[in-house]
């Protein structure tokens, strides 16, 4: 078993090769928080780790009990991953000429991605109003900034079809609702209910004093 230890700005981490295995272990046990990608705090921190990390097979939250996340819970997390990695990349598009005027702009890349990473970290109903919010009524007048809106349009654009794929994985993997019965618009809140229902679902608890998944590697 290779192991590499780590840290994000929230949490300690490890990652664990077992075989061709990947596994994420987040060390929750000095945490306040219940170890659970149920809550904001636990989820967001994972996905911090994995921006920068191999995806998992597998991520554990051991805290008091052990919480291990398998299959379509683990796909879930690789995909909330992939939006903030855009919505990072997007954030950091060069700008125009005028560094100190663009970057107080309200139609710089820099604030209107920044305004969607604080949103992203909300949850899926922020992140949703959020990029509807910036994506409606972008434009500009002023030829030194038609570029730069040309091209936060098309990544508005980009990231709103990574958030429909997110939405389809959601709907089918936890509703089972088929290509046909999706809606073209749906709103934000049965997202929410999928998501809580995907990790419910892919996942399995273990009082750690008793029977650990760590212990056993």
């Amino acid at each position: 078993m290779k192991v590499v230890e780590g840290d994000s700005e929230r949490c300690e981490y490890s990652i664990q090769t077992i075989g061709n295995h990947v596994r994420l272990l987040m060390k929750c046990k000095g945490c306040d928080e219940r170890a659970s990608l149920l809550e904001k705090k636990c989820r967001n921190s994972v996905i911090d780790i994995l921006l920068d990390e191999p995806i998992p097979d597998s991520l554990i939250l051991a805290g008091l009990v052990e919480t291990l996340y398998e299959d379509d819970s683990v796909i879930l997390i690789h995909r909330m991953a992939d939006i903030l990695r855009k919505v990072n990349q997007f954030r950091q598009r060069p700008t125009g000429n005028d560094p100190d005027g663009c970057s107080r702009c309200k139609r710089s890349p820099v604030y209107i991605f920044g305004k969607i990473r604080g949103a992203f970290m909300k949850g899926l109903p922020s992140l949703y109003r959020e990029v509807k919010l910036q994506s409606s009524g972008l434009s500009s007048k002023k030829d030194q900034c038609k570029d730069c809106v040309r091209s936060t349009k098309s990544d508005l654009g980009s990231l709103s079809l990574g958030m429909d794929e997110l939405r389809t994985f959601v709907l089918r993997r936890a509703f089972k609702i088929s290509g046909g019965q999706m809606a073209v618009s749906v709103e934000p809140r049965p997202l929410v209910s999928g998501m809580r229902r995907i990790l419910v679902e892919n996942c399995s608890v273990r009082p750690c004093f008793s029977s650990s998944w760590i212990a056993s590697v």
